[in-house]
């Protein structure tokens, strides 16, 4: 069904996107997928709210849709959260392919991506917005794809640069959607990959392949939800365990 789904989206995209803007702006082919998937109706994009435009409107809820930096979207929760239910989509690649393009478009590497997405990544994301994180208005859902990454190299402007420009993403399958709104579905996470209680934030690190900083600021979102709590001290290391482990 999920498959179906994104098929009948992509179709979509393709349909009403102009040829010209295909690969040009960064990810703007899977953000216009995301929103065929979550509704088919276009009169429910693009929607005007107080000077702000909204990816997606169905029945009073907003939907964003935001690939990442979170943070971005501070200004438009303080505004729309007293008043709206407001659903954060936040697509994951479980897989990657990359494409590398030389110049002309012409295909010069194949390769696949190690990194392997899971829906814990969001956390990360989360982060960044904490203060929102316990307004009842306020929800996510995690789409799980797997997905082809076109890139063109790029010349390094400074020691930071990839040495690469992301053209574009494209979902050639959507794996799960998460929907994360009470502690359980973030519980459901832990029990989905069998995630041992007790655990440290090197453990949390090695279990989601993830860097130290990214786990600490993890376990630092699960915290702020209520998901878990300290239960004990190793020197200096705290111990975290489920706050309401399920059996």
């Amino acid at each position: 069904m999920n498959q179906e789904k994104l098929l009948i989206a992509k179709a979509l995209c393709e349909k009403n996107m102009p040829k010209e803007t295909i690969g040009v702006q960064q990810e703007k082919i899977l953000h216009k997928i995301i929103k065929y998937l979550l509704t088919k109706n276009e009169a429910e994009h693009e929607i005007k709210i107080n000077k702000m435009y909204i990816d997606v409107m169905i029945n009073n809820h907003i939907y964003e849709i935001q690939t990442r930096q979170f943070n971005a979207l501070r200004n438009k929760l303080e505004k729309l959260l007293p008043t709206y239910n407001v659903t954060i989509v936040h697509p994951i690649a479980r897989t990657k392919y990359i494409y590398l393009l030389n110049e002309y478009g012409e295909l010069i590497k194949e390769s696949k991506s190690p990194k392997k997405g899971n829906p814990f990544h969001l956390l990360i994301e989360q982060y960044k917005i904490s203060s929102y994180l316990n307004n009842s208005n306020l929800s996510f859902k995690v789409l799980l794809f797997d997905i082809d990454e076109y890139r063109t190299i790029a010349p390094k402007k400074h020691y930071r640069s990839q040495g690469y420009v992301r053209l574009k993403q494209i979902p050639k399958e959507l794996i799960k959607i998460y929907d994360f709104k009470t502690v359980d579905d973030y519980l459901n996470i832990f029990n989905e990959y069998e995630f041992i209680d007790d655990f440290t934030v090197l453990d949390f690190s090695k279990k989601f392949k993830i860097s130290y900083n990214k786990a600490a600021a993890s376990i630092r979102t699960l915290h702020t939800l209520g998901v878990i709590e300290i239960k004990k001290k190793e020197g200096k290391k705290n111990v975290w365990a489920l706050k309401n482990k399920k059996n």
